[in-house]
């Protein structure tokens, strides 16, 4: 008898029959439904079946609760809590407008485009499995695929600054740090501990948003994305960055998540992956999902960030198909990280508050321009068939032009946010000592030059 042989027999011989879970009619049903035929050498491999009962005949018989429900203990770091956020339900109708436009000011806007609610966690197991933290490279069979800090930016579009994020270590003694922590909790009505269902309360009645709810949000992140905890707490360690909120966009959010990544990976696997991954799975899942080309399909669009592409039905997708037609995780070209075009982050309320400059600007010029268009009249009438003097009147219709479209720009601005906010009436600067020049005639210079609205000919 091998080795392995006499183990599985000892395994076995552990299993008496008293030891049933369910009485004979729902054991009856339970193998109705549930049973499955499990060979000796299967029990060597990691599939985690829980056994509630076994009984030898042909192969053995085995009353199991399905690999599914099993691994679902994998993590308790999900997207659900954020997504659901995002999109509300039957009671709750998600972020406000300002919230989101706080969320846009701190960087962290591009994790508004998440689709992702449920992770498959039996793949997110194999993953963190396969993943070298000390090289930071997922062991594919095909080969290694490195995992970089521009993976990290492609696939949650977070920050990129030159600020370190800091972690309080255990009793930080630092009076700042206490002080924000202490108010924080107040805020949130606790006392010794936060959970994630306490930020999340608080989050919803924040309604306007403001510096409480930046820092909440991005405790929020944290926990349930990046770098959690094992348990349901919230990882507020992370406020020892926060306490100035105008600097979390300046800070290394990505190479922050990329050390979680490496640090959560090798704790889990120095437990031989028994504990609770704590690490954001979600990072490997999208990189693997968006750089391994399976079998030639691409399910969706590569595009930047990864969250806004991959939803939670595409990923169970390219994971069924994979387990369908390969068997198992891991087949598959490596493509190279998506090359993205860097660009500023922008939202509604940035656009909004750029356009005031401009109109107050333009306010400012109001009083010189009525002049300018006083003069410029008079001096048309004076010399009608001067170059100069029609350029410049030309030039005075296409300012006024401008004035016009910026007017119009900001109340299709104020209907798209629906906002209640004081606007300011440019129809006043227009019309305030200010009238519409009149259209200059076709003017003739030697009879070989005509004055059109698109050329303002050669400097004068």
């Amino acid at each position: 008898m091998s080795k392995n042989e006499a183990k599985n027999k000892r395994r076995l011989s552990q299993l008496e029959p008293s030891h049933d879970i369910a009485s004979r009619k729902t054991r009856s049903r339970a193998e109705s439904q549930t049973q499955i035929i499990v060979q000796p050498e299967l029990l060597q491999s990691d599939h985690s079946l829980e056994v509630a009962q076994v009984r030898e005949e042909q192969g053995i018989q085995v009353i199991a609760r399905r690999e599914s429900e099993k691994v679902k203990t994998f993590s308790r770091m999900s997207p659900a809590t954020l997504y659901k956020l995002l999109v509300g339900d039957r009671n709750f109708k998600g972020l406000t407008e300002k919230q989101k436009d706080d969320v846009h000011a701190i960087g962290f806007g591009r994790l508004l485009d998440l689709q992702i609610e449920e992770l498959p966690w039996d793949l997110c197991r194999w993953l963190v499995k396969n993943f070298d933290p000390f090289h930071s490279s997922l062991l594919l069979d095909t080969g290694k695929m490195k995992i970089t800090l521009d993976d990290v930016y492609v696939s949650l579009g977070l920050p990129k600054g030159a600020k370190k994020v800091i972690e309080a270590k255990a009793r930080d003694p630092s009076v700042e740090y206490t002080k924000i922590v202490s108010d924080w909790f107040r805020d949130l009505g606790v006392n010794n501990t936060v959970t994630v269902g306490d930020i999340v309360k608080n989050i919803k009645v924040l309604v306007d948003g403001g510096e409480i709810f930046k820092r909440s949000f991005v405790v929020l992140v944290v926990s349930t994305l990046l770098n959690g905890n094992k348990n349901a707490k919230a990882n507020y360690k992370i406020l020892k960055s926060l306490g100035d909120v105008n600097d979390v966009k300046d800070m290394k959010w990505c190479q922050y998540t990329l050390e979680s990544l490496c640090d959560c990976s090798r704790e889990w696997q120095a437990e031989n992956g028994d504990g609770l991954f704590k690490g954001p799975a979600i990072v490997l899942l999208l990189c693997y999902m968006d750089r391994v080309t399976f079998m030639g399909r691409q399910l969706v669009e590569r595009k930047f960030p990864l969250i806004k592409s991959w939803t939670t039905s595409k990923i169970q997708e390219r994971s069924d198909l994979e387990k369908k037609m390969a068997g198992r995780f891991g087949q598959g070209k490596v493509e190279e990280t998506l090359t993205i075009k860097e660009e500023k982050e922008t939202n509604g309320a940035d656009q909004k508050e750029c356009l005031k400059e401009v109109v107050s600007a333009a306010m400012e010029f109001a009083g010189a321009f009525s002049k300018f268009v006083d003069v410029v009249e008079q001096a048309n009438s004076k010399f009608p068939n001067f170059q100069a003097v029609a350029k410049l009147h030309n030039l005075a219709n296409m300012i006024f032009d401008v004035y016009q479209e910026c007017d119009k720009h900001e109340q299709q601005t104020d209907q798209q946010t629906n906002e209640q906010e004081e606007s300011i009436d440019m129809n006043e600067m227009h019309t305030q000592s200010i009238d519409r020049p009149e259209e200059p005639k076709e003017q003739t210079m030697d009879g070989d030059f005509v004055l059109d609205d698109e050329h303002l000919g050669p400097d004068f």
